[in-house]
């Protein structure tokens, strides 16, 4: 690249940014696009022809080169000072052919964001344990409903900080992808329900007749449990991948992380590289990430506080009925039946309610001593 290209760049870059308030994320991928056009030219800008730009372009896709066209367009005009575009950006036509439903989608994307509320609805009135998985590993890792529905039966891993599922049949790249929250149904399933356990050639997701479920079967599902939950609208397997790639950006994960868990291709027009980031970068960034939260107030403690009392006076019943049946019963099948699923659930809540409540302490009076 020319020093002259270089500045020129440069210039631009700064010009967008100060001049024209556009979002950093814009402007660095004007400069990445405008850096590979500079690499393959041996003269300055102003001196590129027709035939040059042809030659660049031509070495893309249709949908990176329609990208690649918008920005060398805008660069010229502020290069030549002019509204009017120079001969050696002219002629070049978008080449994707799309419906005006997919601009309009475009333009209302933010619309398609999955909120929590949503969420919390579509999972109130999904009973079947194999969908609740499906609509929670959707929402929280953001994979492609091909990936998803390809996952096998060992193709989840816990180790205790991240969960991890393994997405070898892609559209782009096989790679394993990971969150540092607890994905409950998931779990569940991949634990409890499925029925190929341990098999690793048998499908994760089934079909009633034990075959692999279908994709067109989670798309008519995800549709009826949306409307079952009066959402207003239907929510798509895509939804929920751009709702996961939206928080990611959202909570500041750097842009080659997201592209290496989501399965961009490397240099993707839609999100540019700018560094040599990896799968085990990505996650020793989800390793690091902590989120901080404010000391909970007098009424969170409160309520948490309440609920243990409750849920205490439930486990002394339990822990009574259980001594009685130890002093007139020996078998332990006979023992265990007095606790029914309702019962390990409150016992869960308990237990997870009181660690809550501990932390929640600490929390405070480490908030107290710095006042």
């Amino acid at each position: 690249m020319t020093e002259g290209n270089e500045k020129k760049i440069q210039d631009y870059c700064e010009y967008r940014l100060d001049e024209e308030r556009v979002e950093e994320t814009t402007v660095k991928l004007n400069r990445h696009i405008l850096t590979k056009f500079a690499e393959t030219l041996d003269k300055p800008f102003k001196k590129a022809t027709h035939k040059d730009i042809r030659k660049f372009l031509n070495s893309y896709a249709d949908r990176t080169k329609d990208l690649y066209i918008i920005v060398l367009r805008r660069f010229y005009r502020w290069l030549f000072k002019s509204d009017e575009l120079p001969e050696c950006i002219k002629g070049f036509k978008l080449q994707s052919k799309r419906s005006r439903a997919q601009q309009d989608n475009d333009i209302t994307r933010k619309e398609r964001i999955v909120t929590p509320e949503e969420y919390e609805k579509l999972q109130s009135v999904t009973k079947n344990p194999q969908f609740k998985a499906i609509f929670e590993t959707l929402y929280l890792f953001g994979c492609r409903i091909s990936e998803l529905t390809s996952m096998k039966a060992t193709g989840v891993d816990d180790d205790g900080e991240i969960v991890t599922i393994d997405l070898r049949d892609s559209k782009t790249k096989p790679r394993v992808t990971g969150i540092n929250v607890r994905p409950k149904y998931l779990l569940d399933w991949y634990n409890t329900y499925q029925p190929y356990k341990g098999q690793k050639d048998k499908p994760l997701w089934v079909s009633k007749k034990g075959t692999l479920i279908n994709k067109g079967v989670v798309n008519s599902e995800l549709m009826r449990f949306s409307d079952k939950a009066e959402i207003g609208r239907n929510i798509s397997p895509h939804d929920f991948r751009h709702t996961a790639i939206t928080r990611a950006l959202d909570k500041g994960m750097p842009t080659t992380h997201v592209e290496e868990l989501y399965g961009f291709e490397t240099g993707s027009a839609v999100i540019s590289v700018y560094d040599h980031n990896d799968q085990k970068s990505a996650m020793q960034y989800l390793r690091r990430a902590q989120v901080k939260q404010r000391p909970p107030s007098y009424k969170e403690l409160k309520k948490k506080a309440d609920l243990i009392e409750i849920l205490e006076q439930k486990v002394a019943t339990l822990t009574e009925q259980v001594d009685k049946m130890t002093k007139h019963e020996t078998d332990v099948q006979s023992k265990t039946l007095i606790l029914k699923p309702e019962d390990h659930q409150e016992l869960r809540l308990y237990l997870d309610t009181k660690s809550w409540f501990k932390e929640a302490i600490k929390e405070a009076d480490k908030a107290d001593q710095k006042k």
